[in-house]
């Protein structure tokens, strides 16, 4: 016979366990959707906030330059995940695609930062 607290212990194990399948499964559409999101060019050409206020976005333009609410430029090149943005210094960032309009930006110091499409 199960002492109380194997007792207790058991039935969370029978609750958690499907509790535990369905965060698996979720967890498993959240990455198969984000890896139908193609990160590249087209993807970021346009303009993104880190505020949702889009009258302090960063342009994105085809060419490969980009542009912020205050007027300072510079290069931007994707490789893979990786953006890398050359103005009057380089800032080297990690693109996590969240859906279209929305990605997570991991900077160079590990911090998470969310952009969102204006």
């Amino acid at each position: 016979m199960l002492s109380g607290a194997l007792r207790i212990l058991a039935a969370a194990a029978l609750i958690a366990a499907p509790a535990a399948a369905a965060a698996a499964t979720a967890t498993a559409a959240v990455a198969q959707a984000r890896e139908a999101i193609a990160v590249d060019r087209d993807f970021l050409i346009g303009r993104w906030t880190d505020n949702n206020d889009c009258s302090v976005a960063v342009t994105f333009a085809g060419d490969g330059r980009f542009v912020t609410h205050d007027g300072r430029a510079g290069l931007w090149h994707l490789e893979g995940d990786r953006l890398t943005m050359t103005g009057q210094a380089t800032l080297v960032l990690r693109i996590v695609p969240i859906d279209r309009d929305t990605i997570n930006v991991i900077n160079p110091d590990g911090s998470l930062g969310r952009s969102t499409r204006c």
